[in-house]
């Protein structure tokens, strides 16, 4: 595994690539790997959710070292329309001459190339990494009483007009995180200092499809 905190790619550097929209994504599934005891998998960040054609097709197929490749995987957040962001880098993946999976969560094969494509949180549902780290609280009394008081607070300020279904698990992610024992922490920081319960039910997918890599 990468060293962590170095996420820009310059080229492969493990047989396992593990790509995400950007560098905060890449920290969760650093510490996600770790908990899990998953080495030797390369994470980068391609720096946005519309940049993964432009660096499948321009970077990573022209990388020096690209034929070592033999595994590639995709995170990317749902948003407001999971099968569109789906569709989306499966065509990404298409257009550069990948392996594309016709499912979420699933594997495809092609040479010596296998590509899965994991969308946030569960393939289905709107929402995104945020919501997926939510969900692993859940199961938790502590974490429950907590998220009660964040979600009073919330429900006590009015809901913002300018607050779509991403940004407000955003916010209650982050309120939920000011609350804490070490307020102000990013969602990459708080995978590090073990907030999210790994063991969670909600993220056993995401561990299953982590393994496979």
């Amino acid at each position: 595994m990468v060293s962590r905190g170095q996420y820009r790619f310059s080229d492969v550097e493990s047989d396992s690539l593990l790509l995400v929209e950007g560098q905060d994504d890449a920290r969760f599934f650093d510490a996600f790997l770790r908990w899990l005891n998953v080495s030797n998998i390369q994470i980068a960040s391609v720096n946005g959710k519309g940049n993964f054609a432009s660096f499948l097709k321009n970077v990573l197929t022209t990388a020096p070292n690209y034929s070592r490749l033999q595994r590639l995987a995709l995170v990317s957040d749902g948003d407001s329309n999971p099968t569109g962001s789906f569709r989306s880098l499966r065509s990404a993946l298409v257009n550069a001459g990948l392996p594309a999976p016709f499912e979420p969560f699933k594997t495809w094969t092609a040479g010596q190339i296998s590509a899965s494509v994991a969308v946030l949180p569960d393939g289905l549902s709107t929402g995104n990494l945020e919501d997926l780290c939510l969900r692993s609280l859940e199961s938790g009394s502590e974490s429950q009483s907590a998220m009660s008081c964040v979600d009073q607070y919330l429900n006590c300020r009015g809901e913002s007009p300018d607050l779509d279904s991403g940004a407000y698990s955003k916010a209650r992610l982050y309120a939920y995180l000011a609350v804490g024992s070490r307020p102000g922490l990013r969602l990459g920081e708080a995978a590090d200092a073990g907030v999210w319960d790994w063991d969670s039910i909600a993220l056993r997918p995401m561990a299953d499809f982590l393994r496979r890599l």
